[in-house]
């Protein structure tokens, strides 16, 4: 057994750390101590070229926080009789628990290293809410700002349907219909940390947002290099998506003699050939395999269980499969009930290292990711290498 402790600013930077180990591994909690975020991993063989972790001797003096949270994150790793201590110990905090050594906070998270992104349809034909909120700024807003506060770290705002037979939109309209929401979306950042992105395909609107987005979300995957320097040159991330259509079309689908997993990772390899020859770095880059767009039910499913096939492509992960509709499978329920469904399917995700759930209800996601946290010892599965 060898174990390694990684300590970086940032959730997302230690799940870039992660992506580095080309070796199977266990990990506990990640831990937070003064803006600092911890994760112990265990391995079967060693890292090259990296200190490993010698567990600390019993703590019997809680005088030194860092020397605390080794203990503690070492005790659940191991499931010894300490981490009981530790764990009686801790106080109920916000998505987590903790332990205070004099006036300075050691915290375990509850929730995964995964981010979980909420939609927000500026849209009066969407599949899923039929335009619920559309154009009305103050009660998007008043939904958003719980949100926030729960966990939230991304908001995905999109203008245009992509369900089948949508009605499409110039960029014109697409600009007019987003603009209050995203002046709107810009300043409420001076309260709450999170990242703006954009789910369009037209260049001349997300190029219109450039300066308020953090992530472009290009569901066609297909913009042009000009606008992809653009995008590289404002260091933003660049998410791109697969599909054979925009709007969606049932009709056309991966060939249903195809392997789903090689089909995206050959497109895969070919887009980031193209992006990292344009100059983008892998951090920048986020793949989406596109769940429900031109695949089955049953390729949908089959990509969604084995996601990890995609972890060697060597970027971010997004998965966007909230109230789809090859979840008919499961369910009978109309677009707006499939959200129990559609975080269990998120809760699976979380398991297996994609870094963006895409999703269109919060609440029961974070629910159960927090129970299942109690409980799953985490893996990274080396056939992701």
């Amino acid at each position: 057994m060898f174990l390694y402790l990684l300590s970086t600013s940032s959730v997302q930077e230690l799940r870039a750390a992660l992506r580095q180990i080309k070796l199977e591994f266990s990990y506990a909690s990640y831990y937070s101590l003064a803006n600092k975020f911890y994760l112990l991993i265990e391995t079967a063989q060693p890292i090259p070229n990296k200190e490993r972790f010698i567990p600390p001797s019993e703590v019997n003096n809680f005088t030194n926080p860092e020397l605390v949270l080794k203990s503690w994150a070492y005790s659940e790793l191991v499931q010894d009789i300490n981490w009981l201590n530790y764990e009686q110990k801790s106080q109920a905090s916000h998505n987590g628990c903790s332990l205070f050594v004099g006036d300075v906070e050691i915290k375990r998270s509850f929730l995964p290293l995964s981010e979980l992104m909420l939609i927000i349809n500026q849209t009066p034909d969407s599949f899923s809410d039929g335009g619920k909120y559309f154009q009305q700024i103050d009660k998007i807003i008043e939904e958003l700002e719980p949100a926030l506060a729960a966990g939230v770290s991304i908001i995905d705002v999109g203008a245009e349907s992509t369900r089948p037979g949508a009605v499409a939109l110039s960029s014109a309209e697409e600009i007019k219909r987003l603009e209050p929401l995203l002046v709107v979306l810009n300043q409420l950042k001076s309260c709450y940390s999170f990242k703006l992105s954009l789910d369009s395909f037209r260049a001349q609107t997300l190029l219109h947002f450039l300066p308020y987005l953090d992530i472009i979300n290009d569901v066609s995957g297909e913009l042009d290099s000009d606008y992809l320097r653009q995008i590289r040159d404002a260091d933003k991330s660049y998410a791109f998506m697969h599909s054979l259509t925009i709007p969606a079309n049932p009709q056309i689908v991966l060939d249903i003699d195809c392997d789903p997993c090689a089909e995206i990772m050959q497109w895969a390899e070919s887009k980031l050939e193209r992006l990292l020859g344009l100059g983008f770095t892998n951090n920048q880059l986020i793949c989406d395999p596109g769940i429900g767009f031109n695949k089955t039910a049953a390729q949908s499913w089959y990509l969604l269980r084995n996601i990890s096939c995609l972890q060697s492509l060597g970027v971010e992960l997004l998965v966007g499969h909230s109230r789809k509709r090859f979840l008919d499978k499961v369910t009978l329920a109309e677009y707006a009930g499939r959200d129990d469904e559609s975080a269990a399917v998120a809760n699976y995700l979380a398991t297996q290292s994609v870094d963006y759930i895409r999703m269109h209800d919060y609440r029961k996601y974070f629910k159960l990711v927090r129970a299942n946290n109690q409980l799953e010892r985490k893996y990274y599965s080396a056939r992701s290498k």
